[in-house]
């Protein structure tokens, strides 16, 4: 049972942040000319196309929408596999697994978006080097530093919007805790317990 508690949510959270990040980069039209972005679409095109096999995708909009859903597919599966180990899946309601999903989905998002960011930061204290990485990193929050950027246009530089992003995220993943009590007590200690157990839930 250990080998499963560990295999599983670690394939599961893999490509929930894989398509999270696949979604972001279509939905941004980031040029995918990049060595980590190939590897992103690489990762998860055979489940891509599985899935396009027998759901057809006609518009861009889906295309754009497919890999979040998918990541959404991805979160439930965590989630029911992690209250099924603790013995609770018998007795959670099934709408509030969709519920708590859809909180957890928002949740991995926001963590990817946080680690970009302090990736940023990091290598904005080294101006003078040129990081492949560091090109990579500004591709991926240079839409939320725009968007940000419109609000604190007093402050100059992207340094202060990187500060109040991480603010933001850092609140809200308080925030998810509460709304997950307020749906179920006993499935926000199981989450809890797991975040504690694994420090990456």
């Amino acid at each position: 049972m250990q080998f499963l508690n560990f295999i599983i949510p670690s394939i599961t959270q893999f490509y929930i942040i894989l398509f999270l990040l696949r979604f972001w980069i279509q939905w941004n039209d980031i040029n995918v000319k990049n060595m980590f972005f190939h590897f992103v679409y690489k990762s998860t095109d055979f489940i891509y196309e599985k899935i396009y096999s027998i759901f057809p995708i006609n518009t861009l909009l889906e295309k754009k929408i497919s890999s979040l859903i998918t990541s959404y597919m991805f979160v439930i599966a965590h989630m029911i596999f992690t209250f099924w180990m603790e013995n609770y899946i018998h007795l959670i309601n099934k709408i509030s697994i969709l519920i708590i999903s859809l909180i957890q989905l928002f949740t991995y998002f926001g963590k990817v978006i946080f680690w970009i960011v302090i990736g940023k930061i990091l290598f904005n204290w080294k101006k003078n080097m040129n990081y492949p990485l560091s090109e990579t990193l500004n591709l991926l929050i240079r839409p939320i530093i725009f968007r940000v950027n419109k609000i604190t246009s007093s402050c100059n530089g992207d340094y202060f919007s990187c500060i109040v992003i991480v603010l933001i995220l850092v609140s809200l993943n308080y925030l998810r805790m509460d709304l997950i009590s307020l749906i179920d007590t006993r499935a926000a200690n199981i989450l809890s317990s797991s975040y504690h157990k694994t420090n990456y839930n």
